[in-house]
């Protein structure tokens, strides 16, 4: 599947939170700055192209326009995303 525009999720919110446990992501960008927590397990990111394996209690902080895919996730895994609009 190729690159797509995610569009904003939070409408006129200057940023959107989320806690979830979450499936594979295909590779997308958004105007966003997005912190992307892992509470509890394991998550596979790529992040322009760099992949990075996250687990308990990790931070990655992915930039606007950066390309992104949730690549592998963990059973019982739990994220907590929060996206930054560019008002903030």
């Amino acid at each position: 599947m190729p690159t797509y525009y995610e569009p904003r999720l939070a409408g006129h919110f200057p940023y959107h939170i989320q806690l979830f446990g979450l499936p594979s992501y295909p590779a997308h960008w958004h105007t966003e700055t997005e912190l992307f927590y892992v509470e509890s397990g394991r998550v596979t990111l790529t992040v322009s192209e760099h992949r990075r394996v996250l687990t308990d209690r990790t931070l990655a902080v992915i930039t606007c326009s950066e390309v992104h895919s949730i690549d592998e996730v963990g059973p019982g895994t739990r994220v907590l995303v929060i996206k930054l609009g560019y008002e903030l």
